[in-house]
């Protein structure tokens, strides 16, 4: 503690700090960043995205700041610059997360003694951005006319597989056999696996990159999940759509989604092919599915064409009994007699 409390005056004056002997030399947040990435998320499924994230938020604080001065002040400020970049609070939430686990290695470590608290965003259910059809047709025409045949691919699988970025990305040559697209146990989002049938679209683009890269291993051997993010924002640009923020690759797997649902699918087998885990992620579709209320609609209009219903006259009161037939009072609600 008064080493910390040292070190933050001494940085503050702009004198040197002297590292102690159970440092090892981790003294600025890039350091601190590239030992966490190492040590815990080099591992993980979200390996790329932590590491995008982290040095977004390192860059912003300071890549040589001290982690000891990062305090609520500075928590502040890279909320507020996160915010003017046009985040959402779900995505401010996920980019906290990581200076909060840096911190927290460091803390673990005696390297730091305090951390700040870092609270998370309230996150709204907001709408689900899916593409129509027009501007389906308009993003992949794009990437055909710009040279950008794998991301063209890339599109029509995540469209047509309801697969998530990474799981298309991962797509090995092995896991393409009999017609059908397959993500093993272990490499899913929820850990378990699945498979989904190829669509007309999709076997002729797995025939024809097959043929391309006989050599390499994964049906997406051109494509990383850096250069897809930068070749997707180029489109945004060219037509017209950087200030959506929803407008992200992941919005393809709402398409599906929202596809299936839209031309009546149940709900319970959209789960299924969509892998998730839990039938409230689902639910968030429920109401793209007008065509199943009506369809619900028709069915309690057909018992009330079933059934005479009719409103007794004024002065003509028809006695409620109870079950033995005795008469209990009198009731003017509207008699419901089975049609013969």
């Amino acid at each position: 503690m008064a080493w910390e409390a040292e070190t933050r005056a001494k940085l503050l004056r702009g004198e040197p700090v002297e590292t102690r002997k159970d440092m090892t030399n981790i003294t600025t947040l890039q350091a601190l960043r590239d030992e966490v990435v190492d040590r815990r998320w080099s591992t993980t499924k979200a390996c790329a995205t932590q590491e995008t994230n982290s040095q977004e938020v390192v860059t912003i604080l300071g890549p040589d700041k001290h982690p000891a001065m990062v305090n609520r002040v500075a928590v502040d400020a890279l909320e507020r610059e996160l915010e003017k970049r046009s985040n959402s609070d779900a995505t401010i939430n996920r980019k906290l997360s990581t200076p909060s686990v840096m911190l927290r290695h460091a803390q673990e470590r005696g390297w730091i003694t305090n951390i700040p608290t870092i609270k998370r965003r309230r996150e709204m259910q907001g709408r689900i951005r899916w593409i129509s059809l027009d501007e389906e047709a308009k993003v992949l025409v794009w990437f055909h006319n710009m040279g950008y045949q794998s991301m063209h691919d890339l599109c029509v699988v995540l469209l047509d597989s309801e697969f998530r970025l990474s799981e298309a990305l991962g797509l090995r040559w092995e896991d393409i056999t009999h017609g059908q697209l397959t993500l093993h146990p272990g490499e899913t989002k929820n850990d378990l696996g699945r498979a989904v049938k190829q669509t007309d679209r999709v076997a002729e683009i797995v025939i024809k990159r097959k043929r391309e890269g006989k050599n390499e291993t994964r049906l997406f051997w051109d494509l990383t999940i850096y250069s897809v993010r930068h070749i997707w924002d180029k489109m945004k640009a060219a037509l017209s759509l950087s200030a959506d923020t929803e407008f992200v690759p992941h919005c393809l797997r709402h398409t599906t989604c929202s596809r299936l649902v839209q031309e009546g699918t149940p709900l319970y087998d959209v789960q299924r092919f969509m892998g998730h885990q839990s039938m409230t992620f689902t639910q968030r579709y429920a109401h793209l599915a007008p065509a199943n209320f009506a369809a619900a609609t028709q069915v309690l209009n057909g018992f009330a064409h079933g059934l005479n219903w009719q409103r007794p006259e004024a002065g003509n009161v028809t006695p409620a009994c109870d079950t033995n037939g005795t008469e209990t009072r009198n009731c003017d609600r509207p008699v419901m007699r089975i049609a013969k």
